[in-house]
């Protein structure tokens, strides 16, 4: 058997025992409202009004607009390219609990912009690490409580994210 098949495999089960934890139906309705903070209304404000509040440079606003850029051209290659099955499309008896934005799974949006924004705030806001990634993992996870994703998509989708958060530093 193939490495990656193993892993698929794996991934299946994870998301499965996940879903017939005792308190599924309360965790996909906290999902709901976690994973609506990783929408991106935050992305495009939280930076505006700190940079109109004079907290951060304009550059800093320019570049993480160039960093999101980047980073959204690879997921949408990624995604589109390697074309994995969301949960609801690979096992015939699973339905999620909200409709996903687009058809397929690898690797997760929503955690890849959630790591990549959480990289940029504690740039900003550095003694509010841990809370800023508790934040972004719990976006992640959102993800597959809703069922919309397998655990291995939201931990590459965060990794991803979090590759470009330090490029962005790297560029500031």
């Amino acid at each position: 058997m193939k490495w990656w098949l193993t892993i698929a495999q794996l991934d299946v089960q994870l998301f499965l025992w996940l879903h017939e934890f005792r308190y599924r139906l309360v965790l996909a309705h906290l999902s709901k409202w976690v994973s609506k903070t990783g929408d991106g209304m935050l992305y495009l404000v939280i930076p505006m009004v700190l940079a109109l509040k004079g907290m951060i440079p304009w550059s800093w606003l320019l570049a993480l607009s160039l960093i999101f850029a980047l980073e959204r051209a690879c997921y949408w290659l990624l995604k589109n390219g390697l074309k994995r099955n969301r949960p609801a499309d690979f096992l015939p008896f699973f339905n999620s609990f909200v409709k996903p934005s687009d058809r397929f799974s690898f690797p997760s949006g929503h955690s890849s912009a959630a790591f990549l924004f959480a990289g940029f705030l504690v740039l900003v806001f550095p003694g509010m690490m841990l809370p800023i990634f508790l934040w972004s993992a719990a976006i992640a996870l959102s993800r597959v409580f809703l069922g919309v994703h397998f655990p291995g998509d939201v931990l590459v989708g965060s990794c991803m994210g979090f590759l470009f958060s330090l490029l962005l530093r790297g560029l500031l």
